[in-house]
């Protein structure tokens, strides 16, 4: 259904993802902010012992739920579809590379936290880039 309506009309496509994104933005804000609030009680059900370190780590990751959604709305609802697979392909790989980067001196230096750290950026990153290049090909084909 999205496929054949951004060839029809390629704004009206954009304003539907972006009410997706509002919607389902909220929805997801309210489970990242559920899994930070009980990430004690999850390493407590999961793990059958509350590990601080752990609870830490599910944290910093507990915004990524919301982050993945809105990639997938931009990234591989929108700019694939518009048949930018090299531009998708180029925002993967600088993430990539981010995240090569950043893992091991953030390891070195926060632990655990550090590898949780590294993914966060890197999927914000992949939010931002996603947004950016899929609200630039939007306007350039209005």
């Amino acid at each position: 259904y999205f496929a054949k309506n951004i060839t029809i009309d390629i704004g009206s496509a954009f304003n539907q993802i972006k009410k997706i994104a509002k919607i389902g933005g909220v929805c997801y804000l309210l489970v990242s902010i559920s899994i930070f609030i009980f990430s004690k009680y999850l390493t407590s059900i999961i793990f059958g012992t509350q590990i601080d370190e752990i609870s830490n780590v599910i944290r910093i990751l507990s915004i990524t739920p919301l982050l993945i959604f809105l990639n997938n709305l931009f990234g591989t609802q929108f700019l694939l579809n518009l048949g930018k697979d090299r531009i998708f392909f180029k925002i993967l790989l600088f993430a990539a590379l981010i995240n090569i980067v950043l893992i091991f001196p953030f390891i070195q230096i926060f632990g655990l936290n550090g590898a949780a750290l590294s993914i966060l950026v890197t999927e914000i990153y992949l939010c931002c880039a996603m947004y950016y290049f899929a609200n630039k090909n939007m306007l350039k084909n209005v």
